[in-house]
């Protein structure tokens, strides 16, 4: 029986404990994952998450505001060498805006060999898409990793978009590590999650280092994390001007 088969008869209320080991562990991880994401303030789980923070690569320092909201929607806020920048995406198209003075300037984004801006928009992740039924997902369980003294689980997933690896903590199932591959199957990007606190029940890494193939580390910080706040569709829409 697949895995995507098993989901479908737990939706239906039909799973008869008929699974094999390992499809009946990846589910038992993908579903303890999920709950990471809901507290007792927030039963229903996390729908947007207002991030603020820095972001730091090389000797550059930027303050930034990050709003994300389920399923697919990201806007990003700065300053940088005097012009206020904009980077959004509203689950189709992204966009940016700089504005210094009398100054404005609004362009489409246009993605390169690898769609950046739509990735990191994706709110829920490939895991948690996979869970709730989304077709079009691969996901295999992969052998267990030791990392900074702890053991992972291993998860490989497989999109049209991407294929990415993800590895969570085996005692708090945490997401730890990302690997986002290349087509054929090189590293494109690691990212590590870290300094996990907890914001209303909810455990939230406020740092992320990452790490692209040409070895250009950069890191993001959050000082404060408001989860489920009011986040309006309208900001994530490309201005006129």
């Amino acid at each position: 029986m697949s895995v995507r088969l098993l989901i479908i008869l737990i939706h239906l209320g039909l799973f008869l404990g008929v699974s094999t080991g390992q499809e009946s562990q990846l589910l038992d991880i993908l579903k303890r994952h999920e709950l990471t994401r809901t507290s007792l303030i927030h039963s229903d789980g996390t729908k947007t998450l207002i991030l603020k923070g820095f972001h730091r690569k090389n000797d550059e320092v930027l303050e930034i505001i990050m709003k994300r909201k389920d399923p697919n929607k990201l806007r990003v806020d700065y300053e940088q060498n005097g012009f206020a920048v904009t980077i959004a995406y509203n689950g189709e198209t992204g966009w940016q805006r700089k504005e210094k003075g009398d100054f404005v300037n609004v362009d489409t984004y246009i993605p390169g060999e690898f769609d950046w801006l739509k990735l990191t928009a994706d709110f829920r992740g490939y895991l948690l898409r996979f869970l709730a039924g989304e077709v079009g997902i691969e996901v295999d369980l992969l052998e267990n990793v030791e990392f900074r003294g702890r053991k992972l689980y291993s998860i490989s997933t497989s999109h049209p978009d991407a294929h990415i690896n993800y590895y969570l903590n085996s005692s708090t199932y945490y997401l730890e590590k990302m690997e986002v591959l290349k087509p054929d199957g090189s590293l494109l990007e690691e990212i590590l999650f870290s300094d996990y606190r907890m914001v209303d029940g909810i455990p939230i890494s406020y740092r992320q280092d990452f790490k692209n193939s040409d070895g250009q580390p950069y890191t993001y910080r959050w000082d404060k994390v408001i989860i489920n706040a009011v986040v309006y569709d309208f900001i994530f829409e490309k201005p006129k001007y």
